[in-house]
């Protein structure tokens, strides 16, 4: 009886448990915003796809350059409109989360908990000012697993923004998801803050 007792103590003091990724044809990203009416990302966020949108239950985790960021829950859908947001959003409990949110993340999923390996490998968050009306530029990447090597891609081009999820299924990449945004970046999206010399347009 002792021991059986031992053996409970040691799994309730283990925390929450990793959760395996799915394949990567299974796998997708979410823009992660702060819930209406919250102060911070500790108890709710919207988690916000195209596509299809997240189904109760599923949980996703969000992540950054450093790794693991939050795991959190899909509960229902976002009330209220917004003009200018992906067109599936729902409202997520954070279950569990890192105590530095940082401002450069992603989400990714749908998953049965945390994944705790994953996280951003490559980013490019001057995008706006490389778009393509023809070519893709990479906006990021991750890492789902921890092997080092990239499961998801998104990546954008312009002039009005279209955003391409790709993963990488046996060894190639292979486009997923494709959608347009309503954006339009005007000139002064474009433009970088410290301009260039060049008559690319921007303001001197």
């Amino acid at each position: 009886m002792r021991a059986a007792w031992m053996a409970l103590l040691v799994l309730g003091c283990r925390g929450p448990v990793a959760a395996t990724p799915p394949p990567n044809d299974q796998l997708r990203m979410a823009f992660v915003y702060g819930a209406p009416g919250e102060k911070g990302f500790t108890r709710m966020v919207s988690i916000q796809t195209y596509g299809s949108a997240a189904q109760r239950g599923q949980h996703w985790t969000v992540v950054d350059a450093e790794g693991f960021v939050a795991d959190v829950e899909i509960t229902e859908p976002e009330p209220g409109e917004c003009d200018h947001c992906p067109p599936y959003r729902m409202l997520a409990r954070v279950v569990e989360h890192r105590a530095k949110w940082g401002t450069n993340y992603v989400a990714i999923g749908p998953a049965t908990g945390a994944l705790r390996s994953a996280r951003i490998i490559k980013s490019n968050w001057q995008w706006h000012s490389q778009l393509d009306d023809k070519l893709f530029t990479l906006e990021l990447e991750v890492d789902a697993d921890g092997d080092g090597v990239g499961d998801l891609a998104r990546y954008v081009r312009g002039p009005r923004v279209e955003y391409e999820l790709r993963a990488r299924i046996d060894g190639a990449w292979i486009a997923r998801e494709r959608w347009l945004t309503d954006d339009i970046l005007d000139v002064q999206d474009k433009c970088p803050e410290v301009p260039s010399e060049g008559d690319d347009g921007c303001p001197r």
